[in-house]
């Protein structure tokens, strides 16, 4: 199974300490796909290999987008099989992932969720890497409105949010949970605006549905999340 997760190795620098936290990353993701029933290995499967028609041309970049989406369901699954460990965790949709107890009665549900960076963050570093030509970028102070017009991010997270309580909002659970991951643009991680866009996803958190809990953490660092845990 280690292949599966081999396919969406992000591209980095040369770096050993990126290098060492995708290793790091990969184990963690081989450990959680190790746990799975078969069954559920077998849906993870499908559902990987359903990502690349069989008669695409080419390599495309959403591949690798729905890819990284599937990752955080690995880690969903993970972290609802340690939170629940008496209790069975299975793929099922809606809305992404549950588990049952002995008598199949539903215990949790969790919509797992990525909210990527702006395509206008990816250009500026892509053109970059083409160039080769290092250059500056104004801060985006957008990311510090409270007011979705204004903040592009922010309308982003309602969006995602919005979509995910409809998911969960499909199934009676007892417990339910958002598990996002975030991965930042420039502005939102320049460690002085970061505690104020924090801020802004722990208010949305609180204006969730009664019931619903978020799990929030940057990139797939889903054992440190910064909203929930």
């Amino acid at each position: 199974m280690a292949a599966i997760v081999g396919y969406a190795k992000p591209k980095n620098s040369e770096g050993t300490s990126w290098e060492q936290h995708d290793k790091l990353l990969f184990t963690r993701l081989d450990t959680m796909i190790s746990i799975m029933p078969l069954h559920e290995r077998g849906n993870l499967t499908r559902r990987v290999s359903n990502i690349i028609p069989s008669n695409a041309p080419e390599w495309k970049e959403e591949y690798d987008k729905q890819f990284w989406e599937v990752l955080v369901e690995i880690l969903g699954y993970g972290w609802l099989h340690d939170k629940f460990p008496s209790h069975r965790v299975q793929f099922e949709e809606p809305p992404d992932i549950v588990v049952r107890d002995d008598k199949c009665e539903l215990v949790a549900a969790m919509a797992c969720k990525k909210i990527r960076t702006s395509d206008a963050n990816d250009q500026f570093f892509e053109r970059q890497r083409k160039t080769g030509e290092v250059v500056g970028r104004d801060v985006d102070t957008r990311v510090l409105s409270s007011s979705p017009t204004e903040n592009p991010f922010l309308r982003k997270l309602k969006d995602t949010l919005s979509q995910a309580e409809r998911q969960l909002n499909q199934v009676d659970s007892p417990t339910k949970f958002i598990f996002l991951s975030i991965s930042w643009d420039v502005s939102a991680a320049i460690s002085r605006y970061k505690p104020c866009v924090i801020g802004l996803i722990t208010k949305e958190a609180s204006n969730l549905s009664s019931g619903i809990t978020l799990i929030a953490f940057e990139e797939l660092n889903a054992d440190q999340p910064f909203v929930g845990g």
